[in-house]
């Protein structure tokens, strides 16, 4: 089978799961949580320095020095924890947004002739095989990207047996070993 069907019908946890995972595990994610990171370290050594100029005592430098050391670090490890929490916190406030992006949609992967095409309610889509940047197996879905932030998201549980997994993994494994980056998150 050259052509797979899939009908897709994207859950708000399916649609967290992505975005995590473009945070955590992409380029552009990674580059993104990196410069959260280090923002609030960097106001934290502005702040010490301007307070170093206006009280010298050595004292208060060494307990403002430990103090933000110690808030830099809770906050560098917790920087993606704290980024997942407020997006779920949009999520719940902006229903009507994050419905649009959810819901049901029709993916064909046409293999022979190299073409992706995506139809919803709302827009369709159409990617060659050659513009696809990035195919991920991530835990529940497969991830295939198309741009740095947008991918085609293929829920496991939208294949209807095991085999037809199995087969459209093994075509998306050898249709895009040479032309993306293929890296396997498991």
């Amino acid at each position: 089978m050259n052509t797979f069907r899939i009908n897709c019908d994207i859950t708000k946890e399916e649609y967290f799961d992505f975005n995590k995972h473009n945070l955590l595990e992409t380029p552009s994610g990674r580059k993104s949580l990196m410069l959260f990171r280090m923002i609030v370290p960097v106001i934290f050594l502005i702040f010490f320095v301007f307070n170093a100029f206006r009280n010298p005592d050595i004292t208060y430098l060494i307990v403002m020095a430990v103090l933000l050391t110690v808030i830099g670090l809770v906050y560098w490890f917790n920087a993606h924890r704290m980024v997942l929490g407020i997006f779920r916190l949009q999520m719940k406030s902006q229903d009507d947004l994050v419905n649009d992006l959810l819901g049901k949609s029709v993916v064909t992967f046409d293999f022979e002739n190299g073409l992706i095409t995506d139809i919803s309610e709302k827009e369709e889509v159409r990617v060659r095989f050659e513009n696809v940047m990035a195919v991920y197996e991530a835990d529940k879905a497969f991830y295939v990207y198309y741009n740095n932030i947008k991918a085609f998201v293929i829920p496991y549980r939208s294949f209807g047996s095991a085999e037809e997994f199995r087969a459209f993994q093994g075509l998306l494994r050898s249709s895009f070993a040479k032309t993306a980056h293929y890296p396997t998150v498991r």
